[in-house]
């Protein structure tokens, strides 16, 4: 027997859960597409079992802060539970309320709020007044019709900058010394990662929904492949 201490991906993936997660694919993207970094002020809600809450509360470190709304007492309270387990304590940068987000936002000045939730666009109002101007706003959404309704409710508002919308698909490898090809399952649709950057009042952009890497991205795979079918 090998006994190893978990990671942080390790944990998340075996700890009680009542609820569907965020997987550790999408996970690290949102540090990335979140710009998490040690002293960040950060919001989440929909906060479920608590898998993103410990991603968060790692990258802030303990000069940041993470503050956590959820609706349902039970998922809170199995969240809590989660995250004790895993730093050993309730960690001192967090919060922790039972409440829904439609109702208001009481956070000001964050410069992450991730909403994890069925319905972000009743949150709009409440995040124009808590993501300070060039703070990021992060929505996760697993179906398109739930897409489209977030997209067509905050196309074209004032404070909010362009529409980024992408999807991680992970295709795992075999890989030995007598074979190398991919592996027969992979983790495929999970959901939707929508970003925007709060902006200045008052300041609007296009409506267009960029897709990452944009469209004038011409050093990219997407020239080439243009550029290969006019020489065909």
């Amino acid at each position: 027997m090998l006994a190893i201490r978990p990671t942080l991906e390790d944990y998340i993936m075996t700890m009680p859960r009542r609820t569907q997660i965020l997987y550790p694919k999408d996970l690290g993207r949102i540090l990335l597409r979140g710009d998490l970094r040690p002293g960040a002020r950060v919001m989440e809600s929909g906060v479920g079992s608590g898998a993103a809450t410990l991603v968060l509360l790692r990258a802030v470190g303990p000069e940041g802060l993470v503050v956590s709304y959820e609706r349902r007492p039970e998922f809170a309270e199995l969240a809590r539970e989660n995250v004790r387990r895993f730093f050993g304590t309730d960690p001192p940068n967090w919060r922790l309320e039972v409440r829904d987000v439609y109702r208001g936002i009481d956070e000001r000045e964050l410069d992450l709020l991730l909403l994890d939730v069925p319905e972000p666009e009743q949150a709009i109002a409440g995040a124009e007044t808590a993501v300070r101007p060039g703070g990021l706003l992060l929505v996760w959404l697993p179906t398109t019709n739930q897409l489209h309704k977030f997209v067509s409710s905050i196309s074209g508002r004032p404070g909010w900058g362009p529409i980024e919308v992408e999807e991680l698909l992970l295709r795992p490898w075999h890989a030995t010394p007598e074979s190398v090809r991919p592996d027969h399952r992979m983790v495929a649709h999970t959901g939707f990662l929508i970003r925007l950057r709060r902006l200045a009042a008052g300041v609007v952009v296009e409506a267009d929904v960029e897709a990452e890497g944009g469209a004038d991205d011409d050093a990219g795979a997407g020239a080439d492949e243009e550029t290969d079918a006019r020489e065909r």
